[in-house]
């Protein structure tokens, strides 16, 4: 029972006007089959497009049109007379031409599809008295869309025991297809959402026939899930099969001692809501091969760590019929590549701007800050290295005298300066005094451009007065911390001891540091320096950029305070050596000097 669903702007989304179109020829179903099931749709809550009051004639006229274009789904009823009304065959024209993400369920009705797709057989000779007195032109276009429609597997009445069960099967997939295609009520609320369905279209390649698997990599807390959520609500539809299974990793045990019946258990779950079927039995792991082997199946793998979660779910290509898509998200970039899957979609940070109003939108429920908070907001929210345009001269005036705003800072910039500038600029953007933005927030620092954490932070603000968010600033970090660090410390717990040890070492002396350095610095401690690097990032926890070990503040801050907890494995440097530090640069490891004079250059 598959839908068919054409979009010229698949991120895009629609105001529909009913729920189904059905088209149908009345002297063949309105007293039987087509009352029965308009019936039952009304039961269910769905709204359907009835033309009663519209008169018939040679060819449709605007109202019908414009009925057909607002409808989210058509439901063509093809029967033995169908074809012949020109009303109906012009009908089809449009319905098969809709837009925008629009779907087509078709029901044979007492009809053989053979007979709709080649025009023979009683079909066939209603069809050609149609034809009559048409141009050639017409008749091809009929003839197209009947070879169109007839190819999407829909409903066959000869093949069910009884019409009220298959009206019964047939309003509730309308209904799954109906709560799928809604718009989701947060997609505006979702930022920077419409430039992830974009690029992941592109690697859906939805115009291609064969399987394809993609994956969605990136850190714990970036948003994957919410994307693979709205990837599924948005092209999902058109699939005859569809399934999404969320939090795969929480789901399987830690250790798995019995790998095979967890793996039954995973594709039971799977099968169950891709079928429908509540009491299904799974015996073997070729269950899902054997039920899934030629339909057309969209399935999302949320939050997938292990390769035997993928063996059991989506084993390969050949399980899944042509034109299936599998998603599957992960922090694991080895578990994709070991299962063959080489189209991945790096989940990347949220820009500057993106981030902010990300912020504004779980504080304020807008997407900027409202009167009076402009300034607490941008003290609240650190944007990080990032200005598109900053023009620098030594002669103040030479800005000022074009209306510049100017903001005076010392050479070399330290680190304190890039988020002052930052936060000034952003302020001028929003016409506010840059002063408070000074404070240059010990939280927000730490947050970064991490959705997690800007989710936490928001929401943390969320019905606050401006007098509570000033008094709260200061002691804010170690409060909220404690919450995304819960989270976030599920990654570093998947670590052996090892790749602990060393993603501790990372987090306290090497973020920001050349991989080089970083090389010869660990690899009398460590074996396998440059291959404990290609783990860490694989499995999100750095990056390597530019030459360079980069790790996001809260995780840095993770490893930091994991290390503080282990007295026994850290030395204060300043009891090591002779120089005076601060505690801020305490927690370290025995190396000789200069190499500590890298960690600080």
């Amino acid at each position: 029972m598959a839908l068919m669903a054409s979009s010229s702007s698949s991120t895009g989304l629609s105001n529909w006007d009913h729920d189904v179109f059905p088209s149908f020829h009345g002297e063949d179903v309105r007293q039987n089959f087509l009352s029965h099931m308009l019936k039952e749709f009304r039961n269910k809550g769905i709204h359907t497009f009835i033309d009663n009051k519209i008169e018939r004639g040679e060819s449709i006229g605007p109202e019908l049109k414009r009925a057909i274009k607002g409808s989210k789904i058509a439901i063509v009823v093809l029967s033995e007379k169908y074809a012949s009304s020109t009303w109906c065959l012009d009908e089809l024209l449009e319905i098969v031409n809709k837009q925008l993400g629009q779907t087509v369920v078709t029901v044979f009705y007492k009809v053989n599809p053979t007979d709709v797709k080649k025009q023979i057989e009683d079909f066939g000779k209603f069809f050609e008295e149609t034809c009559q007195g048409k141009t050639k032109e017409k008749i091809e276009t009929w003839r197209q869309a009947l070879e169109d429609v007839a190819t999407i597997a829909g409903y066959h009445s000869i093949k069910w025991e009884n019409e009220a069960t298959m009206i019964e099967e047939i309003a509730a997939d309308v209904l799954r297809k109906l709560n799928i295609s809604s718009p989701s009520r947060d997609f505006d609320r979702l930022i920077g959402m419409g430039a992830h369905m974009e690029k992941l279209e592109s690697l859906l390649r939805l115009d291609l026939d064969g399987v394809r698997m993609i994956g969605i990599w990136g850190p714990l807390g970036i948003g994957k899930s919410t994307i693979a959520r709205i990837l599924f609500n948005q092209f999902s539809a058109s699939f005859q099969l569809r399934a999404i299974m969320v939090n795969i990793k929480g789901s399987y045990p830690q250790p798995c001692l019995d790998e095979g019946s967890t793996q039954l258990e995973l594709q039971k779950q799977m099968l169950s809501q891709m079928l429908n079927e509540k009491d299904l039995k799974i015996t073997h792991l070729g269950v899902a091969q054997e039920r899934l082997k030629g339909k057309k199946v969209f399935l999302v793998l949320d939050d997938v760590d292990k390769i035997a979660q993928l063996l059991a779910l989506a084993g390969n290509n050949d399980w899944f019929g042509p034109g299936s898509r599998i998603v599957i998200t992960t922090e694991d970039q080895r578990v994709l590549k070991a299962h063959g899957i080489n189209d991945i979609y790096k989940v990347d940070f949220p820009t500057t701007d993106e981030a902010f109003q990300m912020f504004c939108m779980y504080a304020f429920d807008q997407k900027s800050p409202k009167d009076g908070f402009i300034k607490v907001a941008m003290r609240t929210y650190w944007f990080g290295p990032r200005i598109r345009v900053v023009l620098t001269t030594e002669d103040q005036s030479v800005l000022e005298a074009q209306g510049m705003h100017t903001y005076q800072v010392h050479l070399p910039l330290t680190d304190n300066d890039v988020p002052k500038l930052c936060m000034y600029v952003i302020a001028k953007k929003y016409h506010t005094d840059g002063g408070l933005a000074e404070l240059a927030c010990e939280a927000t620092r730490l947050v970064g451009r991490l959705p997690l954490g800007i989710k936490v932070m928001g929401s943390y603000f969320r019905g606050k007065s401006k007098d509570e968010w000033t008094a709260t600033l200061p002691g804010l970090t170690s409060r909220l911390f404690s919450e995304i660090e819960s989270i976030l410390k599920l990654s570093y717990d998947a670590l052996d001891d090892e790749d602990k040890d060393f993603f501790r070492h990372i987090a306290c002396f090497f973020c920001n540091k050349e991989i080089e350095k970083v090389v010869e610095c660990l690899e009398k401690r460590f074996p396998d320096v440059r291959q404990r690097l290609v783990v860490l990032y694989e499995k999100s926890l750095i990056s390597t950029e530019r030459g360079l070990v980069t790790m996001h503040g809260l995780l840095a801050q993770l490893g930091k305070n994991i290390d503080r907890k282990q007295p026994q494995h850290r030395q204060y440097f300043k009891d090591i050596y002779e120089e005076e530090f601060t505690d801020d640069a305490a927690v370290i490891y025995k190396f000789p000097m200069h190499l500590m004079r890298l960690w600080c250059s």
